[in-house]
């Protein structure tokens, strides 16, 4: 979740020099956080129902949030892990030679064709 973060505000950075094709890349990458962030809840309180001392009630009471839970962990673990490797399945190095390559095709000034020159 925190390397998510992190990478949105790279891309936030880069989005001020280059925008149109950093927005939809940015959006995918605020959407896996809030995603991981559900997750993280879901962990915390499923930590909670089985704590000592039973601070949510004891598991006759809570059956049904536990089973709520367990599926909501499971869909949103199977959904955190598709969207990651959809944004980054390419290592490091290769995104950066393909962002690279694509922001000087896109920033590049515009070639003048060189033709006869009229009098």
């Amino acid at each position: 979740r925190k390397a998510c973060k992190t990478h949105s505000m790279h891309l936030s950075l880069l989005g001020r020099l280059w925008p149109a094709p950093i927005k939809a890349r940015r959006k995918a990458v605020d959407k896996l956080g809030e995603r991981l962030g559900e997750l993280h809840d879901v962990f915390v309180m499923r930590a909670l129902l089985v704590a000592a001392g039973e601070p949510l009630g004891p598991p006759e009471d809570t059956r049904l949030l536990r089973k709520l839970l367990k599926r909501a962990e499971k869909s949103l673990s199977k959904t955190c892990l598709a969207d990651a490797a959809e944004l980054f399945d390419d290592s490091p190095k290769r995104s950066a030679r393909k962002l690279a390559r694509k922001a000087r095709d896109d920033l590049a000034p515009p070639h003048e064709e060189a033709g006869p020159v009229a009098a």
